[in-house]
């Protein structure tokens, strides 16, 4: 044991404020570390199980591991001390681009020393991996898993890779989601994954949502939580056909995943764009809808080849969009469009009366441009609350009413998985 080799960082946690030693009875409360201090690893002078990963030794205690994963419930102390590093399987399958990542046990070899030789592309996925693990074994001793340290710190130069640790980051938080489902933790390590996915997705720095959907859906399908994987697949549909063309990840999706995020594109997209617009064009035959929104929307392109095929009917959508959307209605200044404006606010409400009306205001030789402006904004006000029950709130994106309807019924992708492993299905 004299000899063991430790990492820079294992020696930074060790000298740092934060390392207090860790009693049998569990970890001293932690407060979040700031986003640009390091990780500190759980370390524990009487460990018995040492797990490598990429350039750090983790040094943890079988007793502990047992309370909060099945996958070390039977390992025996007779075989301890133990060692484990992670273990990379290259030509997966046949396919020479694939690879997998596994925990190989290396009895009565506690300081184990990796032989992975791999390019720089390889390099990173390794390095990705390893990061995710670290963060998963701190969350199995209840300490904070300081996701943002571990997707914040670039593995190769970011003038070579540009946007790199920003497009992995969700890579990670991903991985780190399959270490639970892989290690059968308890759920309470469950809950502080999500609780890491929630702090990351609140951020939302750079457009995190957007460029790492595809991975927070596998993150939520392997934590198996119906409110975040809701949320995700709604943006990961949001991307539309592209996903099929740019997106490597999507063409090496799972099967499940992929139906999934195809029905809901189709739900969101295609069912709910012509319910709504059915709905308008019974409005317009009884005269009692604005012919600027319908003849935007009620065109053949919608129904021939579907809303996200062609660009008349993506600028029909913009159209009701920019109308749900506008801040102060200020985009419809001129006298024709007012009008318009004023024939959606009188045919939306049951009560045109209590209402003041725009066209009024506008034709009044006295009144001050100001004046036009609140009634104007108030307008747009009614008219956009009169319109909410037709989109979905998601983020802010102005998509049509969501994924579940009385006409459809989606799975949960573990669900189909499950009754498939049964036999129901």
């Amino acid at each position: 044991m004299a000899t063991r080799r430790r990492s820079k960082r294992t020696a930074v946690s060790e000298s740092g404020p934060s390392t207090d030693a860790i009693s049998s009875d569990g970890p001293p409360s932690a407060k979040r570390p700031r986003h640009e201090s390091p990780s500190v690893y759980p370390h524990y002078d009487k460990a018995d199980v040492f797990v490598q990963l990429d350039d750090t030794l983790l040094e943890l205690r079988l007793d502990d591991l047992k309370q909060r994963s099945g996958w070390f419930s039977n390992v025996h102390r007779d075989r301890l001390p133990l060692g484990c590093r992670l273990k990379k399987d290259d030509n997966l399958h046949g396919d020479p681009e694939a690879s997998s990542f596994s925990m190989e046990w290396l009895d009565n070899e506690p300081h184990p020393s990796p032989t992975v030789t791999r390019g720089a592309n390889q390099a990173r996925e390794y390095r990705k991996t390893s990061r995710a693990a670290k963060a998963f074994f701190r969350g199995l001793y209840k300490l904070p898993m300081d996701i943002f340290a571990m997707v914040e710190d670039p593995v190769l130069p970011e003038a070579e890779y540009p946007g790199m640790s920003d497009l992995e980051s969700g890579d990670v938080l991903a991985q780190v989601a399959k270490w639970w489902a892989d290690f059968d933790c308890i759920d309470e390590v469950k809950e502080a994954i999500l609780q890491e996915l929630r702090i990351v997705l609140i951020d939302q720095r750079r457009g995190f949502m957007e460029k790492a959907c595809l991975a927070i859906v596998e993150a939520a399908d392997h934590l198996q939580d119906e409110t975040m994987f809701a949320e995700a697949v709604i943006h990961a549909a949001a991307k539309g056909k592209r996903l099929e063309l740019i997106n490597d990840a999507y063409s090496d999706l799972d099967c499940d995943l992929k139906h999934c995020i195809d029905m809901t594109a189709y739900e969101l997209f295609q069912v709910n764009v012509l319910r709504a617009v059915d709905r308008m064009d019974r409005c317009f035959e009884k005269n009692t809808f604005c012919g600027f929104i319908v003849e935007a929307l009620i065109n053949r392109y919608l129904y021939k080849q579907g809303f996200l095929n062609n660009p008349e009917s993506e600028q029909a959508y913009q159209c009701l969009r920019r109308l749900y959307h506008s801040a102060d209605g200020m985009e419809f200044w001129d006298v024709d469009m007012m009008q318009r404006i004023d024939m959606i606010d009188y045919a939306l409400h049951a009560n045109p009366g209590s209402r003041n009306s725009l066209l009024t205001v506008a034709r009044s030789q006295q009144c001050q441009s100001s004046q036009v402006k609140v009634v104007l904004s108030e307008t747009i006000e009614r008219i956009r609350g009169a319109l909410r029950p037709l989109f979905a709130d998601d983020r802010n994106l102005g998509y049509f009413t969501c994924l579940k309807s009385e006409d459809t019924y989606l799975e949960y992708p573990w669900e189909v998985r499950k009754n498939r492993f049964s036999g129901d299905s």
